[in-house]
């Protein structure tokens, strides 16, 4: 069920985005940039389980759209920061009210109980599998 379920959100999501012409995971780099908290691609790679190559993709198309920005780190020159633009902050906030609603939609038959049940379980759940991904 929780595969399943995890299936058909990101299909839902994936529909949504679509007019922004982009995919889950860069709407997750720009939700994680918002923080305000300094990223290079590696870093936010390793923390979203996101190989260097598509990390490379993803961060190159948000570019071209003018969502972020490459500044050069002041320590190391070979290393980028990841920021977002004034558009890119203005997506990001489009993007998390777009998140926002539709989790309210998909827990409106569940009680307040359940509802902070799953959101304590969920990030168990998250860290479990990827105990289990950096062992194997």
């Amino acid at each position: 069920s929780l595969t399943k379920a995890g299936v058909l959100f990101r299909s839902v999501l994936e529909d949504t985005l679509l007019e922004f012409g982009i995919v889950p995971p860069q709407s997750g780099i720009l939700l994680i940039l918002a923080t305000e908290r300094k990223y290079n691609q590696n870093i936010l790679g390793q923390e979203m389980s996101i190989d260097k190559a598509s990390m490379v993709k993803f961060i190159d198309g948000l570019e071209k759209l003018g969502y972020i920005k490459r500044t050069v780190d002041p320590n190391d020159r070979r290393a980028k920061f990841l920021t977002l633009t004034a558009e890119g902050k203005k997506i990001q906030k489009r993007f998390l009210k777009i998140h926002q609603d539709l989790e309210k939609e998909i827990f409106r038959d569940f009680s307040r109980q359940e509802q902070n049940t799953l959101r304590e379980l969920m990030p168990k759940v998250l860290a479990s599998v990827l105990n289990y991904i950096h062992r194997n």
